[in-house]
């Protein structure tokens, strides 16, 4: 009777709906991987049998056949499953998990009857590799005891305490407001800002320096540069001699910008970049509307952080041999720039084989391969050049042909009479300027669309394979699009159903709707960790694109567990509460005592801590810090009077002289600041160049720091500070022609002159 009644219940459900529910590898393989791999997977096959495949499944072990489609009585592997049999040991299926495996066997077990089970790339992922700390969801601890105005004081205070060790005192007020300016803003207090601050007697007058820092213009232009480096951000393409350089992508650089100065919800600041055109409906906007909205603009430009990896691709390249290693490449580098600034994970060192320290397996890789791959399709790439879309609906796009059509007509007689007038050099010199003229003319009144690199799907199906040792001339079995198994949130990884004419495949959605779920384990963790190394000079975890097995544990695990919490979630601590917002987690960061200490190193006093934590990981002083060479440079431009605070638009060109040294372009454009230079990566400009800005290959996760003669020679005798000092004495002389040395002083440090220096 039982039987029966679940038969009838099968009748009562739609058979294509309800295998569309169940299928083999989105409802059972994880359960077997979670539980029964260890025994029944790529190293061991007891009895056997192998469960990564529903055809492996079907033919057995060595007891013949485990499973019948729609038959319970007549599948062995239930009737174990059933009664507990297996799996064997303490771990047991729970009575969720036995529903689903029956439920799929009744539904005729629906999956794919094709698949082969991987040889060598895949590995078994047990529940100890799961435990990991950065692979399990962070939960809120509770707060130390301790009583701070900051929470972040209290993990501090506590984690000193346990080793005898205390803070350092406070920074004084001008130490305090250049560092906290250079650090929101990356320019130096002006003596105006200096006056104010220190006139300001109120007990939240740092505070209020703070919210004015946020809220500036130049706050975005600061740290969007630093996403940019995560990014991959150039102008150019790189690789080849000829480094070509992208026409359109400043225009991600500027959402970059104002999505920092908007204080966009992280969440929704990575949904965008992944996934734009299909979180906002690019395409239905594309066929119906008279015109693109702006927010659908604005996600369209968004999606270019999956356009920032290295392309040299050219329509040309279809008659090279091995033209798809360059576009694998491409593929590969997007890859690792959204592993490793979103997840921090080294997600790359399974492209060949599976990840030799972290339980990663090759298949992975490639399941996560093929959520991008329908729009990188090495089969039938499309040229860099070719790339992009009009910010243009359908609508405007049909009136702008037919009206070119109309010129070009009128234009076509035109051609022909210049032509004909080239046989007579006397007539064409009359008569040849003026009908030129009238050409031109013409064509100036031609409709065309600003350009936008976007990423979109192709139209079509779209397959990936294993790639075996990443050699893709060496294809493996298919795989399907999915994302790490490690991760405690994998099973919210869904690909909603598409119908046949979708424009999209909703691969790339999903992928962001799962990243930036509140159970991911890394998103939030990561991004904090990256917020605090750029106001500390090093994160809680010192390894910030690797939270793997071979990283860095964090030096204060309770703390990065409770910023990740307050990050992504409704808090009452950060003021507004909003989550996943970036400035209130920073306001949080640099009003804490522990980002207010003195970064001085006092051997008496500090002995004790040098000796119990030379490397001040558990942060009893604020660290010293070296600017950036972007900020070096703008803070050279804003003390000379030099800057130019001009905002947006396409890149500052830059020019090689004679001697070798490239340099921004000699004019007030050329003064603007450095995230608005031109990056071509072969020829990254000198002065920052020299000062350890990162020449872009793939993305930069963090800076180095070098310490060389020619950086000393540089800022002695560059033309780039022959020009700026020149400027800086011509401002000080007009300011101050009685007292020159000390507004010099003044306007350099921010600071009064000793004796010595006025002196000298």
């Amino acid at each position: 009777m039982l039987r029966f009644a679940s038969a009838m219940l099968c009748l009562l459900i739609p058979s294509a709906g309800f295998a569309q529910e169940l299928s083999f590898e989105k409802s059972i393989l994880p359960i077997f991987e979670a539980k029964c791999l260890k025994c029944h997977g790529e190293k061991r096959q007891r009895g056997g049998l192998d469960l990564r495949t529903k055809p492996a499944i079907v033919k057995g072990g060595d007891s013949g056949a485990s499973l019948k489609p729609g038959s319970l009585k007549d599948s062995n592997l239930w009737e174990k499953i059933r009664t507990d049999e297996m799996p064997e040991g303490d771990v047991k299926l729970n009575a969720k998990e036995k529903e689903t495996i029956r439920r799929w066997i009744e539904a005729g077990a629906p999956g794919n009857d094709n698949a082969v089970a991987p040889s060598g790339p895949d590995v078994t992922i047990t529940e100890e590799d799961r435990k990991f700390w950065a692979f399990q969801t962070p939960v809120r601890p509770k707060l130390p005891a301790l009583k701070t105005t900051n929470p972040i004081d209290a993990f501090i205070l506590t984690a000193l305490q346990k080793k005898e060790l205390a803070m350092s005192p406070q920074a004084g007020p001008l130490v305090l407001l250049r560092r906290v300016t250079f650090d929101l803003t990356g320019l130096p207090p002006t003596p105006q800002e200096i006056d104010d601050f220190l006139n300001d007697k109120t007990p939240n007058a740092y505070e209020r320096v703070v919210d004015r820092l946020l809220a500036s213009p130049r706050y975005g232009e600061r740290w969007g540069r630093h996403w940019l480096d995560l990014a991959g951000y150039a102008d150019s393409e790189g690789i080849l001699d000829a480094d070509y350089v992208r026409s359109a992508a400043w225009r991600y650089r500027d959402y970059v910008i104002r999505a920092f100065n908007d204080d966009k919800p992280y969440d929704r600041f990575l949904q965008e970049q992944i996934a734009g055109d299909e979180l906002v409906d690019y395409w239905k906007h594309h066929e119906t509307a008279k015109e693109l909205p702006p927010h659908v603009v604005e996600a369209l430009i968004a999606t270019g952080y999956l356009r920032c990896a290295s392309d040299t691709s050219r329509p040309d390249f279809v008659n090279i041999k091995n033209a798809p290693g360059y576009y694998y490449q491409t593929l590969d580098d997007t890859l690792k720039i959204v592993a490793s600034s979103t997840m921090g994970l080294t997600l790359q060192c399974a492209k060949c084989h599976s990840h030799k320290y972290d339980p990663i397996p090759q298949t992975d890789y490639y399941r996560m391969q093929a959520i991008f791959m329908s729009g990188y399709r090495p089969s039938q790439w499309v040229p860099q050049v070719q790339r992009k879309l009009n910010e243009a609906t359908a609508a405007q796009e049909i009136e702008a042909k037919k009206h070119n059509a109309t010129i070009d007509a009128a234009i076509a007689p035109l051609k022909k009479q210049l032509d004909g007038l080239k046989k007579d050099e006397k007539a064409y010199k009359t008569a040849g300027m003026k009908i030129s003229l009238e050409i031109k003319a013409l064509e100036s009144k031609k409709r065309t669309f600003p350009e936008i690199r976007a990423f979109y799907d192709l139209p079509g199906e779209v397959k990936t394979n294993l790639l075996k040792r990443g050699d893709y001339l060496q294809s493996g079995p298919e795989v399907t699009p999915n994302v790490l198994r490690v991760l405690a949130n994998q099973k919210a990884f869904e690909v909603p159903a598409r119908p046949k004419d979708a424009k999209t495949s909703g691969r790339r959605l999903a992928f962001a709707k799962w990243l930036t779920s509140p159970e991911h384990p890394l998103t939030a963790r990561v991004m904090v960790n990256r917020l605090w190394l750029h106001h500390f000079g090093q994160g809680l975890v010192a390894t910030p694109d690797n939270f793997g097995k071979t990283g860095s544990p964090p030096s204060h695990p309770e703390l990065l567990d409770w910023l990740a919490c307050e990050f992504g979630e409704p808090s009452p601590v950060r003021g507004r509460g909003t989550p996943w917002s970036i400035k209130s987690m920073q306001r949080l960061i640099v009003t804490s005592a522990a980002y207010k200490q003195q970064s001085a190193l006092h051997p008496n006093e500090h002995a004790s801590a040098k000796r119990v934590d030379p490397d001040n990981r558990l942060l009893w002083r604020q660290r010293l810090r070296r600017l950036e060479g972007e900020a070096m440079r703008d803070a050279i431009l804003a003390v000379s009077g030099s800057l130019n605070l001009q905002m947006f638009g396409p890149p500052v060109a830059i020019v090689r002289t004679g001697d070798g040294e490239v340099n921004a372009s000699a004019s007030p454009d050329g003064n603007r600041r450095s995230i608005y230079l031109q990056v071509r990566r072969s020829q990254p400009l000198t002065f920052l160049q020299l000062f350890d800005q990162p020449v872009i290959e793939t993305n930069c996760t963090r800076r180095e720091t070098s310490t060389v003669a020619s950086q000393a020679l540089t800022l002695l005798n560059s033309d780039f500070m022959m020009k700026q000092a020149d400027a800086f004495a011509d401002r000080v002389l007009k300011e101050d022609g009685k007292d020159p040395t000390s507004r010099a002083i003044r306007l350099a440090f921010g600071r009064s002159g000793s004796e010595r220096e006025t002196a000298l």
